[in-house]
């Protein structure tokens, strides 16, 4: 009888989410678009107010063609078509590229403000993502033009289906550490090629975890950055990809937020081209312009450009390969409820193989979490 009624009370609770959305719809104007004017942030570009139900991406960008191509590539594999960018008076064709994109819903808003008199952007898509979220619960990625999602089975998920799954488990966020992507090449060759397909390779080692003031209670520190600038407090942590009905904010980037939010057990990562497209070029854009409050990192960049030619390590530099590398390096987890519920999706050798690794060394990798971030717990783990 116990066990009948905790599946009755799993179900009911499970669809408080939909009850409250249907409450907020049958009040929700069916007219609604994006203001003209959202603070500093001028409209130049209308795209419809999503469906609730579809993951809506919001980025800040400033002479971003080059990452543009391969930014919308990535991410219709993964089946989004929602997008709300902030451009700061781009100078290339940002804005002309993402007007091209026919077949997406693309919302572009415009602003002069400097970059680092709106906290490194962040006042901009915040303003973007409070605006929606008083419409309804919207699943937002919030991330950079340089920043690729990626989850485990990501070949075959797409992200709403992710999203879907997490709402159903009561899941507000995703942890999504950054993984920082290079190629084996000096980036100083006249034959240096600067794409993104070209950097596949990334740290499987030399990962820390320590403890943090703010949500989430963690820190990660490591990766190919880390080693490029010789500087410890070059932070991974992120959680790109949470959802509005937890009311809370990115208080740094996405590093850090206002409130503290249910994280999903398993995880996904971002795939980081900081040294892909036009990183020398934009390296000295960034010491002559001095638009960023941390522009001390650019400078260490510059002195370490005369110096690191090549990031490629053959003693820790793995390829990647697709989800099951970053699985198999411990870099991203799966458990096995995810597993259950997406195998059907996935090719028998990628649901073979991550189902050994959800059951040896991941569940190694999240007890070491327990100890030091409460907002995983033994009960979600289930799931």
């Amino acid at each position: 009888m116990d066990k009948v009624f905790k599946r009755v009370f799993r179900k009911l609770r499970s669809l408080l989410p939909w009850y409250a959305r249907q409450r907020r719809k049958s009040g929700r104007k069916s007219d609604q678009t994006f203001p003209a004017q959202l603070g500093p942030l001028s409209l130049i570009r209308a795209g419809v107010i999503p469906n609730p139900e579809e993951p809506v991406i919001v980025a800040a960008m400033r002479n971003e063609a080059k990452a543009l191509v391969e930014f919308f590539d990535h991410y219709r594999k993964l089946k989004v078509r929602n997008f709300v960018f902030v451009d700061n008076e781009s100078t290339d064709d940002s804005v002309g590229i993402c007007n091209a994109q026919e077949d997406l819903n693309v919302t572009i808003y415009s602003t002069s403000q400097l970059y680092r008199e709106s906290r490194s952007g962040l006042d901009w898509t915040n303003a973007i993502i409070e605006h929606l979220s008083r419409i309804d619960d919207y699943w937002i990625l919030f991330v950079d033009l340089d920043e690729h999602l990626v989850f485990p089975g990501f070949e075959e998920i797409s992200l709403r289906k992710l999203a879907w799954y997490l709402r159903k488990h009561r899941y507000d966020a995703l942890f999504t550490p950054m993984v920082d992507m290079y190629p084996n090449a000096d980036i100083h060759s006249p034959d240096y090629d600067n794409s993104f397909a070209s950097s596949k390779y990334y740290d499987a080692s030399g990962y820390a975890f320590g403890k943090a003031a703010r949500f989430p209670l963690f820190q990660l520190t490591g990766g190919a950055r880390r080693r490029y600038l010789e500087d410890s407090r070059i932070s991974l942590k992120k959680v790109a990809f949470f959802n509005t009905s937890s009311k809370s904010l990115p208080e740094i980037s996405a590093h850090a937020y206002t409130l503290r939010m249910e994280l999903a057990p398993v995880t996904g990562a971002l795939l980081h081209y900081k040294f892909a497209a036009s990183f020398v070029e934009k390296v000295s854009s960034e010491i002559t312009e001095k638009r960023r409050t941390q522009a001390q990192d650019y400078e260490l960049y510059n002195k370490q450009l005369s110096r690191v030619c090549n990031l490629y390590d053959e003693t820790i530099s793995h390829e990647f390969t697709g989800s099951l590398s970053l699985m198999e390096d411990n870099i991203m987890w799966v458990n096995p409820g995810f597993l259950n519920h997406f195998g059907k999706h996935m090719s028998a050798e990628m649901k073979e193989r991550a189902q050994a690794l959800s059951a040896k060394d991941v569940d190694r990798s999240l007890d070491q979490l327990f100890d030091i971030m409460p907002v995983f717990s033994s009960s979600s783990a289930r799931y």
